[in-house]
């Protein structure tokens, strides 16, 4: 059988769901962190898209993933910058 291969995007996502389980682990409950990573998923993976190199080369950071979710957090809560 092929092993899966998986398009840059996959990879991406993957990327940013790992990010964010391991980052929110000691910052919030079981209860809540799957249904918060859920609901920002998309839109971190779209704000790395925009912002990173990913269209260009296919290339992204963790760096790209913190800032993404915190762009992402702040449109969320309604704070103005």
């Amino acid at each position: 059988m092929w092993p899966e291969i998986k398009t840059d995007y996959e990879r991406l996502q993957d990327d940013v769901k790992l990010f964010l389980d391991i980052q929110f682990r000691n910052a919030i409950s079981d209860d809540y962190r799957y249904d918060i990573r859920r609901a920002i998923l998309d839109d971190v993976v779209a704000d790395v898209v925009e912002t990173s190199d990913f269209r260009r080369n296919g290339y992204w950071s963790q760096d790209d993933i913190k800032l993404a979710v915190g762009r992402v957090l702040i449109a969320r809560m309604g704070i103005n910058r």
